[in-house]
């Protein structure tokens, strides 16, 4: 006979819900249509509609369980650039059939609130597992992409040893670990706000799934691992020097520096002052300059003195414009004639996305072997992070004895 689910079940999978409404959880014996098909995005579905969903247990996983039926309501759909130009009404519909997590764990018979480890001071239930894979689908979801449903045990068990791991180094972190952590999650969020700007970072953040205080979280806890490492195995690590001498020696070519070029570089911005580009008669008028400037450079002018007086590249000007240009680092169309030069040429005008360019070439350097005194620091750290690799799984395994962590249920 038919049975209502329990009431625990129907609640989580209602807080899965973004702006819809799931009811009437029904068991349908025999019933085996597959989760994924039923629940695409549907054309011409208007909101307020009440969606027939059907789900089946996960049979190749070998798990006895209930198929059941369930009627989501589609709430209002949303503004069409809600999700950054994507929208559409089968996105729309998508997105809300994030319904999926906590209805799988139904099909399955799952308890979303069941412990999956447990420890001395701490437990991972399955509802905290749902939540970062909820997380990863979502990523996902703005990329384009939707996770194969065979994926997800897998990502589930990734995400649940993933957790269990900061659960264990939480267990061994002092409270100045715990500062650290927070201090080096803050810079890093510092740093992305910096270079993206507030609105970017919140974008970037919309695109992942995340809100400011999860991201937060979620830095701070990989903050967090690295400074227990820190202070507990990387002092003890001390690398001898016939080690970084044999890997030098080894790995010879990966010193190797590609052919470069020594240069002076005058640049003409083609943007306003507020970054925009400018108008067509300021451009000509820029090129126009330019072609002047390369002029006085062929009359003999004093390159030096001619940055130092025009070049509006300010990282570069009060030390005459100097740059080691680098193969492959810089734009095409500047590398293909500076590297074609004759030291003491001047090349240009050469127009880039960065601006209008001439370029004298003060020398040419070869590839050339950096020394051994040069990397032997990059060498070390290299080696010391190879070390902490082959460490950190005992230390890992040390601390789950200590905490008594034991895995109680399977994702």
């Amino acid at each position: 006979m038919d049975q209502a689910l329990p009431a625990c079940h129907a609640r989580h999978a209602r807080n899965h819900i973004h702006g819809g409404e799931v009811s009437d959880f029904r068991p349908l014996p025999g019933f085996s249509a597959g989760f994924a098909g039923l629940m695409r995005p549907r054309e011409g579905v208007s909101p307020g509609a009440r969606l027939p969903i059907a789900l089946a247990p996960d049979l190749a996983a070998g798990k006895p369980g209930r198929s059941i039926a369930a009627f989501f309501t589609l709430p209002s759909a949303p503004a069409e650039d809600a999700f950054s130009g994507m929208a559409s009404r089968s996105l729309w519909i998508l997105l809300n059939s994030a319904v999926a997590a906590g209805l799988a764990l139904i099909a399955q018979g799952a308890d979303p609130m069941e412990t999956l480890v447990e420890g001395k001071g701490f437990r991972i239930g399955r509802d905290e597992v749902e939540a970062e894979v909820q997380r990863i689908q979502k990523e996902a979801l703005q990329k384009g992409q939707l996770l194969p449903d065979d994926q997800l045990p897998a990502i589930r068990r990734q995400v649940l040893d993933r957790i269990a791991m900061v659960r264990l180094f939480e267990t061994r972190a002092t409270a100045a670990d715990r500062i650290k952590a927070k201090e080096s999650a803050q810079k890093f969020i510092d740093g992305l706000r910096s270079s993206h700007g507030p609105d970017g970072l919140a974008r970037l953040l919309r695109q992942a799934g995340y809100s400011d205080a999860t991201f937060l979280a979620a830095k701070t806890s990989e903050a967090l691992v690295t400074a227990v490492i820190d202070r507990e195995l990387r002092p003890a690590i001390r690398i001898p020097s016939a080690d970084i001498r044999e890997y030098y020696e080894k790995s010879g070519e990966q010193w190797d520096q590609p052919p470069a070029v020594r240069v002076q570089n005058l640049l003409l911005s083609t943007t306003t002052a507020d970054g925009k580009p400018m108008g067509v008669e300021a451009l000509a008028a820029r090129r126009q300059r330019i072609r002047e400037l390369k002029a006085e450079a062929e009359r003999g002018s004093d390159f030096s003195s001619m940055v130092r007086q025009h070049s509006q590249d300010e990282a570069s000007r009060t030390r005459g414009g100097e740059y080691r240009m680098q193969k492959g680092l810089w734009p095409e169309e500047l590398e293909k004639e500076v590297f074609a030069l004759e030291p003491g040429k001047v090349a240009g005008p050469i127009e880039t996305y960065m601006g209008l360019h001439l370029v004298k070439v003060l020398e040419r350097i070869p590839t050339r072997r950096l020394p051994m005194a040069d990397v032997e620091d990059d060498i070390r750290k290299l080696l010391v992070e190879r070390e902490l690799q082959q460490r950190i799984p005992e230390f890992v395994e040390r601390l789950r004895q200590e905490s008594a962590m034991k895995r109680t249920a399977e994702p």
